[in-house]
Order: C-alpha cells, then structure tokens, then sequence
C-alpha cells in the first residue's frame, strides 16, 4: 500500500472517530516516510482524543521542529496543554497559532482556555470578534463557567436561552437559581378549555399560521377554528362554536403568573415539552413515568417530581396506575 493509500485510509479513519485505529494506521506511515507530517498530525491528535495528551506533546515536540510555522501542530499542542491542566501553556500555542491563520477552532481552544483561567471578558470578546464554531454559552458551560452561562444566555436576545437553560441544568442545578423548582409554582391553575366562560358554547382550539390540508379538515369538520396566516402579539388559543368569542386560556389550558417573561416562556417550553410527550404516539395521553423522565430534558429526580405532583394537584395530570401519567382534559 502506498503513503497517499494509508493516508486516506487515515482520513477515512478519523472521520469514523476510530482513534486507536488511526494510530495504528499512522505507524504504518511512519515506516515508509519517517517525518511524514499529515501522520504526526493525525496521530498527535488521536492521542488527545484518547485522553493521553503526553504522549500528544512527545509526537509534536519533533513535529513543531520540523514545521514550526504549521498553525495544526499549534492548535493540537494548545489542546494537549489543555487537558492538562496548563491553561498559559494552551493559550500561548493558540496566539502563535493564530498569528499563522485564523483557524475557528484555534479560537475555540484560546476562548477555553482564557476561560479557565477566569478572564472572562477576554474570553468574551475574543468570541464577539473572532471565528468560532461553538456558541459562546456552550464554552462557559464545558468550562464549568454555569452563572456566567446563564447570565450570558439571560441577557442575550436569543431563542435558544431556554435550551442553555437546561444544559446548565443537566451540570449544576444551584447554578440556575429561580430556574431550578421555583419556577415550577407560576404554573397557578388550570382552565376550563371545554367550556365558553360566557354562554357555556363549546370550545375550540385556534390554530395561527398557513394551514395545511390536515388542518383544513379538521376545520371544515368543526374541530379547529383557523385564525389567519399572521399571528398577532398574545393570541387568542381558544373560540366558543356558539358565540365565537375568543380567549387566550393559557399554555396548555394552564395559568402562569410571572412578571419576568424570560421565566414565563421558560416556564411555557417546560409545559409544552411534557405534553407533547404525552400525546405523542398515543391516544391516550399516558405513558411512564420513567420513559417522560427520559426524554424531558433539564430535570434531575428532585425538579422532576415536583413537577409532577404541581400539575397532579393541579389536576392536570393523573396517575391511573402506579408509575403512569396521563393529561386530563388538555
């Protein structure tokens, strides 16, 4: 076999991830071309892969000697240092690196490490005017940073503040503050969703946006009313058959009382999320409550229970046997 056959074997290989494999792989380089440098490459990586950064450091110590303008080595140096623990070390090879090219992944490690050790508005504005990949929340939470984190995600006008919610959830929960149970108790009372609280007409749900065949059925058939194409701010979800007057009743047919509209939404995404998992492939609305446990995301054992029993006794939920929920009347 060739050089250029084992290297795009190595290729192959990396791309699968089989770093034990590719060190293999990159010694059977070795014998044909001592110095080869795409396999000091691929082999110092493989090692930091498989958590053995020195050995990382003993391979590119000849590799950065031989190529010491190749930004590669400098990134795959700044990430051994890394791992062990010596954050100036990672920080230096990732400068000199990108004095060389502005490799995102050379910023990624330099924010990392810059974060470890605890320059954070460093860090910061090296993300804002750099080339990263990995969004800025992400790093302060694998760097253990969780209140910068969620400070970071609070203040920024994003969408995905609620999922970072719970990433930091799923790593420190003391981290989160009123975001851990408390938030749990603005859920205040359910709705009667059945029932026009004016003339007693039935109700139906108001469906917004471009409807699809689906809807356009379940319309024609009386099940749903299509309320337009444009969703205005705080729109009525529900319509009485009878009279047609509207109604905003909640999320889910849920009350939530909360002046901070970050936690409203929040506390909004966590009930939504539960519900879809209990009408999701079933026609029933019930399932376990280990399997919901599973696929809610952000809970630990504690949270998880609270919120249970809050909507049991708030009968919006049932346990009709031992270990199983169901959705009452959403």
């Amino acid at each position: 076999m060739t050089i250029q056959d084992l290297l795009k074997k190595c290729e192959h290989t990396y791309n699968k991830k089989d770093f034990k494999t590719l060190v293999g792989l990159c010694d059977e380089v070795f014998k044909k071309d001592p110095d080869n440098p795409i396999a000091m490459s691929y082999k110092s990586i493989s090692y930091c892969f498989l958590n053995q950064p020195k050995k990382t450091l003993e391979i590119l110590k000849k590799a950065n000697k031989l190529h010491p303008n190749n930004y590669h080595y400098k990134n795959i140096t700044a990430m051994a240092y890394y791992d062990l623990g010596e954050y100036e070390k990672s920080l230096k090879y990732c400068d000199e690196g990108l004095k060389i090219d502005e490799l995102d992944w050379l910023y990624e490690n330099k924010i990392k490490a810059l974060l470890k050790l605890d320059r954070i508005d460093e860090a910061t504005d090296c993300y804002e005017n750099g080339h990263c990949n990995v969004g800025i929340t992400d790093l302060l939470i694998e760097t253990g940073k969780y209140s910068q984190a969620l400070k970071y995600c609070l203040e920024e006008d994003s969408n995905e503040y609620k999922v970072i919610i719970d990433k930091i959830k799923e790593k420190n929960t003391s981290a989160v503050g009123d975001y851990y149970l408390s938030w749990i108790y603005n859920i205040k009372s359910k709705y009667d969703i059945r029932s026009c609280p004016d003339c007693g007409g039935e109700l139906i749900p108001i469906v917004w946006g471009l409807p699809h065949d689906g809807l356009l059925k379940k319309a024609n058939r009386g099940e749903i009313f299509l309320g337009g194409c444009c969703e205005p701010p705080n729109p009525p979800n529900y319509c009485c058959k009878k009279c047609y007057k509207e109604y905003n009743l909640g999320i889910g047919g849920l009350h939530i009382e909360c002046k901070d509209y970050k936690q409203y939404e929040y506390t909004e995404y966590k009930i939504k999320e539960l519900t879809s998992i209990l009408k999701r492939d079933s026609s029933v609305f019930i399932k376990s409550l280990d399997s919901v446990k599973n696929e809610l995301k952000g809970f630990d054992d504690k949270e998880f229970k609270a919120f249970i029993k809050h909507l049991k006794e708030l009968e919006c939920l049932c346990e009709p046997c031992e270990g199983y929920i169901k959705l009452i009347g959403l």
